[in-house]
C-alpha cells in the first residue's frame, strides 16, 4: 500500500468536502432570493437570460 498517497486523498476529500459546503452555502443564498415557488427550470431561464444580458453588454462595451 502507498502510504504517501493516503495524505493526499484525504486531503483532496477535505477539498471537495469545504468546495460542496460552499455551494450548498451559495445555494442557499440564492434560493433566499428567489420566490419559493420558482422552479429549477425557471431559475435556469432567469440565469441564462442574465449571462446574455451580461456578454451584450460586455461586447457594446468593446471587451
Amino acid at each position: 500500500m502507498d502510504t504517501q498517497a493516503i495524505p493526499a486523498r484525504r486531503a483532496a476529500h477535505r477539498k471537495r468536502a469545504s468546495e460542496e459546503a460552499a455551494f450548498d452555502q451559495l445555494l442557499i443564498r440564492v434560493r433566499a432570493n428567489l420566490p419559493p415557488d420558482m422552479t429549477p427550470e425557471e431559475i435556469e431561464r432567469e440565469i441564462a437570460e442574465a449571462r446574455r444580458e451580461a456578454r451584450q453588454e460586455r461586447r457594446a462595451r468593446g471587451r
